[in-house]
């Protein structure tokens, strides 16, 4: 099956940045593929093929050295004909202002607290779901993650968010 996943920003502006990389999953954690974002038809992202097609798959976006949040899409369907996913990605805030959350319960007090827009936001809860995914991950001992755990948990805990208050 080929699956061919589009990139864009919140402007619906093509993401161009080829240090994103896009990797095919099983919800077990074993790679499917994997290809850096580049060009392909409608726009930039990549193109991913694997066999075989009944199974379940993630599609990881790892998006460390750029300002954008980490993605991870749970429990795609796999027994479906060549399809785009097109995908908008979230801009990080760059820092936050306020006490520091020291329980999970304070986590959305605090994040509603900040003078973050929607769109940042939005990003920091994709950021903290990724998180909470290679967390899974993790417990299911898979081997050659992509998404690189230490990278999110630096990103959240820059923005004032302990990564140990995410949650499984």
């Amino acid at each position: 099956m080929t699956y061919t996943i589009t990139l864009c920003d919140s402007l619906f502006s093509d993401v161009l940045t080829s240090s994103i990389h896009l990797e095919a999953t099983t919800s077990g954690g074993t790679v499917l593929c994997s290809q850096s974002n580049g060009l392909v038809t409608g726009g930039y992202g990549a193109t991913l093929s694997f066999t075989p097609a009944r199974q379940r798959f993630n599609i990881e976006i790892n998006t460390a050295a750029t300002s954008f949040a980490p993605l991870v899409l749970e429990d795609l369907n796999g027994n479906r004909h060549p399809q785009t996913i097109n995908v908008v990605l979230l801009t990080m805030p760059a820092g936050s202002s306020g006490t520091r959350p020291s329980t999970t319960a304070q986590l959305q007090q605090f994040i509603r607290g900040q003078s973050w827009s929607d769109e940042e936001k939005g990003a920091v809860y994709a950021t903290m779901r990724t998180l909470s995914y290679l967390k899974r991950r993790r417990l299911q001992k898979v081997s050659g993650v992509y998404l690189n755990r230490k990278d999110i948990e630096s990103v959240l805990d820059r923005i004032g968010i302990n990564p140990d208050l995410v949650v499984v």
